[in-house]
C-alpha cells in the first residue's frame, strides 16, 4: 500500500498500471467508485464522452509527462459527475481524482 494519509480528504486515489488497470484502490471517500475493483480498468467507469481524454491521460503517464487537472466525466451510481484527475508516478503510477465541487 502507498504511504498516504487520506483522512479527511475528498481524493479518490488509484494505484494503476500504465494501461489503466487498477492494482489498488488506496482511497475511495464516500465509496464513490462502488463498482470499480482491482484488476479492472479505470476506463470502465469513465463516461463515454470522456474516454478519449482518459486514454490521452494514460498516454501522458506512459511518456513520463504526467498529467494534472484533467476533467473527466465519470459514471457513478448517482449519475454522471465531473472529476479532476491527476496522474503521477511514485513507486507505481497513481491516479488521483477529486470532485469539481467539494460538498460542505
Amino acid at each position: 500500500a502507498l504511504p498516504v494519509n487520506t483522512q479527511g480528504t475528498h481524493l479518490i486515489i488509484l494505484r494503476c498500471t500504465l494501461d489503466g488497470t487498477v492494482q489498488e484502490i488506496v482511497a475511495n471517500p464516500g465509496m464513490l467508485l462502488t463498482a470499480l475493483k482491482p484488476g479492472e480498468s479505470f476506463i470502465q467507469f469513465i463516461s463515454p464522452g470522456s474516454i478519449d481524454k482518459a486514454l490521452r491521460l494514460l498516454k501522458e503517464l506512459r511518456t513520463g509527462a504526467g498529467g494534472v487537472n484533467w476533467e473527466l466525466d465519470v459514471a457513478l451510481e448517482k449519475g454522471i459527475q465531473a472529476l479532476r484527475f491527476s496522474g503521477f508516478e511514485m513507486e507505481t503510477p497513481c491516479l488521483l481524482a477529486r470532485p469539481l465541487t467539494i460538498p460542505i
